[in-house]
């Protein structure tokens, strides 16, 4: 509810404005706060509906397009939180786990049992449990994806196999959100009696974490190599190529035809536009070329020498422009203008 009014009102707002980056990558860093809010509000959890946010914010995003800038600049801020609040995680995660081997005799006690040993056990215990979960939940999901790719006359391309199964279920293995949730059990009740089971919760939760790390950990790089001759060929990324080149075809004859009053502008038009054509049109015809492998090849030997040719005019630009503002030849507006160009383009290559 959160991310639809917010972005509802945000959408309404840049079509009667503009556009800025820096607000709307700030409005994307509140909507997480204000879904937690709400939610503590109305005593739910906060931090599934912070998640929840998060997963509704991705479909937000494919309402209706942003520019480039905003999409590019959030996308480095949220992969530098990201990375940063993982970081601070684990670190509470650190912090937390000698002091709850010290306390582990006292907690065990409290759980009513006889030696901490059992709490391992339950620990151990409730790992297995959510791995056959996460198995379950995997499985069940590439049934209903092929179930549905079925209906819709789509070709099947992989199979629910045990290997990729378990791989799938190892691989999803994070403990952040379980964590967060932990922490945010109060340390006592409104009459200031201490929260029962808090101790018991936190360290069933960190064993349950380390667990399911180590066994990632372990068992990933030993299932995933057997595991290649399993997977098909990602295409997915060569047809949707192919469908953007159509589309730009189409669009640039459609650009072609539009009357234009001033004929040296039409003249220009034409120039600029069949070029670009002969362009795309190349792209396409090697998309599409069945004779073997000699013309792919080729093709890809050429790329890999114009993404290096590309790098190294690159590299000269900048160095010369870095001299240039040395030299005071150039202002820091133009600087930075001009180098954000060139760093794009590189980014561009990848």
């Amino acid at each position: 509810m959160v991310v639809w009014v917010t972005g509802k009102c945000n959408n309404f707002l840049v079509r009667r404005t503009r556009e800025e980056p820096a607000i709307q990558i700030l409005i994307s860093l509140l909507i997480p706060f204000a879904a937690y809010l709400l939610a503590e509000a109305f005593h739910v959890s906060g931090i599934l509906a912070a998640v929840a946010a998060g997963i509704a914010m991705h479909y937000e995003q494919l309402s209706g397009p942003r520019l480039p800038a905003t999409r590019m600049k959030s996308s480095a801020v949220w992969s530098m939180l990201q990375t940063t609040l993982n970081g601070m995680i684990f670190l509470m995660l650190g912090e937390q786990l000698p002091r709850m081997l010290r306390t582990l005799p006292a907690v065990a006690s409290q759980a009513g049992v006889s030696s901490p040993w059992y709490l391992l056990l339950y620990a151990v215990a409730i790992t297995l449990a959510l791995g056959l979960m996460r198995f379950a939940w995997v499985w069940l999901s590439m049934k209903l994806t092929i179930f549905r790719r079925k209906r819709r006359g789509k070709a099947i391309t992989v199979r629910p196999r045990f290997s990729i199964l378990a791989v799938m279920a190892l691989a999803g293995v994070k403990g952040s959100v379980t964590l967060a949730g932990i922490l945010t059990l109060p340390v006592v009740l409104a009459d200031g009696s201490p929260f029962p089971g808090r101790e018991l919760l936190i360290f069933l939760s960190m064993a349950v974490i380390l667990m399911s790390l180590v066994v990632a950990a372990i068992g990933l790089p030993f299932m995933t190599r057997y595991l290649a001759d399993d997977l098909p060929h990602d295409t997915s990324k060569d047809d949707i190529g192919a469908v953007m080149t159509e589309v730009a075809i189409n669009r640039l004859n459609a650009l072609l035809d539009e009357p234009v009053e001033d004929p040296s502008e039409q003249a220009l038009r034409a120039d600029a536009g069949n070029m670009l054509l002969e362009t795309y049109q190349r792209r396409l015809h090697y998309n599409d070329n069945d004779e073997g492998q000699d013309v792919g090849l080729e093709l890809a030997k050429r790329a890999r020498l114009e993404k290096y040719m590309q790098r190294e005019v690159i590299i000269a630009q900048r160095q010369e422009l870095f001299r240039l503002r040395r030299a005071h030849n150039i202002s820091d507006i133009t600087f930075y203008e001009v180098l954000r160009e060139i760093d794009l383009k590189e980014e561009s290559l990848r």
